[in-house]
This record gives C-alpha cells, structure tokens and sequence, in this order.
C-alpha cells in the first residue's frame, strides 16, 4: 500500500548529502520493493521500516553533512540510482 505522509526533512550526517528530487521515475524496482516480490539479491537486509519509492532521479543537493567534498557541494546538480533511507 501506498500512503502519502508528512515526514520531517533529514539533516545529512557526515559524510551525507541532501538531495532536492526534481524529476523520478517509477522503475520496476520500485513496483517489486511495493509488492514485497524483489529477487532475494534485491531485497532490502536488516531491519527495515519502510521505504519511499524511489530507484532513478535526479535533483540538486540542498545539504551536506559534515567531511563532505568534492562535486557533491550545496547546488551541485545529482543523479541517484537507489536512495538508503535511515532508520
């Protein structure tokens, strides 16, 4: 099932980046991490307490955390393949 909620917005923890999503696409990934019917090697390990469907984006940083450098700084331009949530 699929619900909308409101979620606070994370700060990034070091070595973390932020990242505004401009445009995502719906990949199948996404449909089988909604179904619960991955492929064993693509099933999330450990606890998990949800997940916001997402595999293929792409947006502007808006926060880095701490020890961050690089092409990853604040309006650097990103693409994303899968998106790690935090407990």
């Amino acid at each position: 099932m699929l619900r909308v909620l409101d979620v606070a917005r994370p700060e990034p923890g070091p070595g973390e980046v932020r990242v505004r999503v401009a445009l995502s696409a719906i990949n199948p990934g996404d449909m089988w991490m909604r179904t619960n019917s991955a492929p064993e090697d693509f099933k999330p390990v450990g606890e998990h307490r949800g997940r916001i469907p997402h595999q293929d984006g792409t947006g502007v940083v808006d926060a880095v955390g701490a020890g961050v450098s690089g092409p990853a700084g604040p309006g650097s331009p990103q693409r994303s393949r899968q998106v790690p949530l935090r407990p």
